[in-house]
Order: C-alpha cells, then sequence, then structure tokens
C-alpha cells in the first residue's frame, strides 16, 4: 500500500513539473520581445483610437447643441437687454460655438489647463517607452512607434475634453446669472443637463480606456517581472516626476539628506506648545473658533451650490430631474442581446415544434428596451418517429418597460410563416401569421453579464390564425 502511495505521489509530482516547465517564463526583455512587443502595441492602439475618437465626437456634439441654444439666448438678449448681450457675446467672451471652431481648427489657447493624472495612461506610456527603448526587433519598433504616436494625440484629446467640460461649467453659471430673467427655465435647464451627460460621458470612456484586455494584463503582468522595468518605472513615469524627493537629480536618484524636514510628531508637538501658550482655555477657544469655521464653510457650500456655482447639473440646478444612465454610455453598452425557446403541442396540422429566437435590443433608458428579432421554427415530430424539420420562421418587434424591480410589462408585433419548407426560396411567397402580442416577464441574474427571463404573453390575434394558435405564450430565454 505505501509503495503504492509513493508511486501516485512520484506521478503528481511529475505533473506538476512538466506543467511548470510548460509555462512561458518572461524574465527578460528578449523574452518579453518576442511575446509581447508586437500584440501588446497593436492592441493598445486601436483602444487608444477608439477613446480618442469618442472624445473628439462627443465633445463636438456637446459644442453644436449648446451653440444652438447659446444662440437663441443672444437672439433673446439683443431684444431684452442689449447690454447683457455685448457683456456675454463681445469678441473678447469665449462661446460654445468660438470654443467648437477653436477645437475643429486646433487653434484652442488649452496651455492654462491641467488634466487629472491618469494611473492607466501613465503606466500605458511608460512601458512604451521602455519597449521602444529596448526591442530591437523591426515590425515590433513600427507598432510601438505608432502607439508612442497615438498617445501624443490622444493626451491632447483628453485635456480638451477636460477643458471643455471646465468651461461648460463656467459659462452655464455666466448665462443662468445674466439671462435668468429673461430666458425661459426649459432652454437653460437644456443647458445644466447637457453638462451633466457630458462630464459622465467622459467618465465612462475613461472606464472603458482603463481596462486592461488579457493581452495587455499579460504584458503588465511580463514586464513587471523584469527589474530594468521596474527601475525605469520609478525614474520615467509621470508619477515619479510628479513626487520626485528633494535633491534627486532627473534620473530619480536621491543624494539630498532628510534632515532638516518637518515629521508629523514635530509640527504636532510644535502645535501642543502653543496651545499650551495661549493658557488653560486655549484648546477650547480653538475647538470653538474650528466648529465655527465649519459652520461657515458648509453656509458657503451650500449657497454656491443655489446659485449654481459649483453644481454639477443635478438637483440643485434641475429640481425633480431624474438623469438617464443610458444617455451617456455608447451604443454598444446599450445594446442588449437575447435569445428563447417555446415549445407548442402536437396537433392534427403541424407536428410538435419548438421555436427559437434570437434578438437584439436598445435601451432607450434605464426601464425601457425596444428591439427585433428572428425566430426559427424546428419540427421536431413525436415520441414515436423524432423527426427534425424547418416548421416555420417568424419576426418580432418588441417593448420592455420596468414596472418595480425585475418585473417588466412587454408588449410585442410579430409576423410568423408557419409551414414546412426545405429552403429560403419557398418563402419568397408565403402567407404570413401576424400577433399582437401583451404580457408581462421576470428577470433574474444568473450571472454578472448574463440575465435569466420568463415571459407570459396573450395574443390577441390568435384567433384569426389559420390553423388556430393558442392565445397564451410562455418563452423562457437569457439576456447579456
Amino acid at each position: 500500500m505505501f509503495s503504492t502511495a509513493k508511486k501516485i505521489l512520484c506521478f503528481i509530482a511529475v505533473l506538476m513539473a512538466l506543467s511548470a516547465s510548460a509555462q512561458p517564463k518572461v524574465d527578460t526583455t528578449a523574452g518579453l520581445t518576442s511575446l509581447y512587443t508586437q500584440r501588446y502595441p497593436k492592441k493598445v492602439l486601436g483602444k487608444m483610437h477608439q477613446y480618442e475618437k469618442r472624445l473628439t465626437g462627443k465633445t463636438e456634439k456637446t459644442l453644436t447643441r449648446l451653440s444652438k441654444w447659446e444662440n437663441k439666448i443672444r437672439a433673446i438678449l439683443k431684444k431684452a437687454d442689449p447690454q447683457a448681450e455685448a457683456r456675454l457675446f463681445s469678441n473678447e467672451q469665449m462661446t460654445f460655438s468660438s470654443l467648437l471652431a477653436q477645437l475643429k481648427s486646433g487653434e484652442a489657447a488649452l496651455s492654462g489647463y491641467r488634466s487629472q493624472y491618469n494611473a492607466y495612461l501613465d503606466t500605458l506610456t511608460t512601458s512604451l517607452q521602455y519597449l521602444k527603448e529596448t526591442t530591437q526587433d523591426g515590425i515590433a519598433n513600427t507598432a510601438i512607434e505608432k502607439a508612442s504616436q497615438e498617445i501624443s494625440q490622444l493626451k491632447g484629446s483628453i485635456v480638451q475634453a477636460g477643458y471643455t467640460a471646465q468651461f461648460i461649467k463656467e459659462r452655464k453659471v455666466l448665462l443662468i446669472k445674466e439671462t435668468g430673467k429673461y430666458v425661459k427655465q426649459k432652454l437653460l435647464t437644456k443647458i445644466s443637463k447637457e453638462d451633466y451627460y457630458y462630464g459622465e460621458a467622459l467618465a465612462n470612456y475613461k472606464e472603458l480606456f482603463s481596462d486592461r484586455t488579457k493581452t495587455e494584463a499579460l504584458a503588465k503582468q511580463a514586464l513587471g517581472e523584469i527589474p530594468a522595468f521596474r527601475e525605469f518605472m520609478k525614474k520615467n513615469s509621470m508619477l515619479a516626476s510628479l513626487f520626485r524627493m528633494p535633491g534627486s537629480d532627473a534620473s530619480g536618484n536621491s543624494s539630498a539628506s532628510l534632515a532638516g524636514l518637518q515629521t508629523r510628531a514635530s509640527v504636532q508637538g510644535l502645535i501642543q506648545q502653543r496651545i499650551a501658550a495661549g493658557g488653560p482655555n486655549a484648546a477650547g477657544q480653538l475647538q470653538q473658533n474650528l466648529a465655527e469655521a465649519q459652520t461657515k464653510l458648509s453656509e458657503l457650500k451650500d449657497k454656491l451650490l443655489k446659485d449654481g456655482v459649483i453644481g454639477s447639473g443635478g438637483e440643485a440646478e434641475m429640481p425633480g430631474f431624474k438623469p438617464n444612465g443610458q444617455k451617456s454610455r455608447t451604443l454598444w453598452q446599450r445594446l442588449e442581446y437575447g435569445f428563447d425557446i417555446q415549445f407548442a403541442k402536437t396537433n392534427g396540422y403541424l407536428p410538435s415544434t419548438t421555436d427559437i429566437a434570437a434578438s437584439i435590443g436598445y435601451r432607450l433608458n434605464d426601464k425601457s428596451v425596444i428591439g427585433a428579432g428572428l425566430s426559427y421554427k424546428l419540427g421536431l415530430g413525436s415520441i414515436e418517429h423524432i423527426r427534425l424539420s424547418s416548421e416555420g420562421v417568424g419576426f418580432r418587434s418588441y417593448f420592455d418597460w420596468k414596472i418595480k424591480g425585475s418585473i417588466y410589462a412587454t408588449g410585442g408585433y410579430e409576423m410568423n410563416y408557419r409551414s414546412a419548407f426545405k429552403s429560403i426560396a419557398e418563402l419568397k411567397d408565403a402567407a404570413w401569421q401576424y400577433s399582437a402580442l401583451i404580457g408581462i416577464s421576470r428577470q433574474y441574474k444568473v450571472s454578472k453579464k448574463l440575465k435569466g427571463e420568463v415571459k407570459v404573453l396573450y395574443d390577441f390575434m390568435a384567433e384569426r390564425h389559420v390553423p388556430l394558435s393558442q392565445p397564451m405564450i410562455l418563452r423562457v430565454g437569457y439576456n447579456f
């Protein structure tokens, strides 16, 4: 028995050794070059191009809409208050229209704006810079060079989008203050909503861009195992340049001593000494002053929010506003795909069948989805004689509206061909039957991206079908 167990343990050890040796180890720049220097730059190049396209497109669409509404405000002010119109639209004043024109021509003065730090973009930039300096493969160098050039363009687009978001908020506040008594609130609300959705869209695009693909994750892991890259990252990343120690040189090496710098303990000790010198009531007086300062600060913040100075397009500016979470999402994010099955009983005309359908839906908002689909009626035969056959096809349209929680009201209009056929050509002169459906559905979560769905529908046109069909329909399916 002991001998058998020993053999089994030896066999497992051999399998583990073979498995470990089969994994590609990347501990040198040469190994990294052969595995990732071509795929990695191509992957990130596509992502950067898509991100830049989204930023540019969204910025132009937003400024175009805002320019339209801004011009309406200007027309109103020309009649109601020419002086206010001159203040808001003089040559010295930047408007939505002029900013749009400058961005399109590349003449926008963005030097005073500093974009927020992006850890993902920093790592991406530094890793490409490292590969560019260490890779000897000509094909890989071409891909890395293209990706590096795209990064420069992307950074410019990110700065443009950030500057535009900041300008929209400032311009919006100015328009509201100057034109509130002349312009209808509905027009000003449109500008506030556009400001809100633009900010949400930028955040969504950034999140999509920062989501690493499998290739990127492998490349980052491989690079992280190279000591030379870790050292390169410490010296050349944007974060390293922002937080370089005093006295360090351009390479990041610190030759300065930290002696003389104040520590937290020394600062706290100094504060205690000053408080003690103020007498026995100094600590209480300090706390009281801090509490009063906090109250004043809160009052000032509330006032600024009420006036719209630091508002973000939310409740303070638009009472009753309920954001549509889908408006800031991309087209592909608003699409959902599904499939379902529906069984029919055997009758005198058709064998037992199964309707298999695939659909694609578009989310209008957080509560409603509209979509279309195709169905195929598969004949199963009977228990005595199972036979697969094509018994019909159909076209579907549907609309789902959330009632509460996971319960939806659903309806649709369908065209079905309920006759057996052997080729697509036979459908050319088909006699279609029509269905008008309404019912309810319940969705339940299967996984992070997959949702199950059960639909109960009633067909108001079932009595017109030849042969007659069941008015009550049960469908089970999945959406993702």
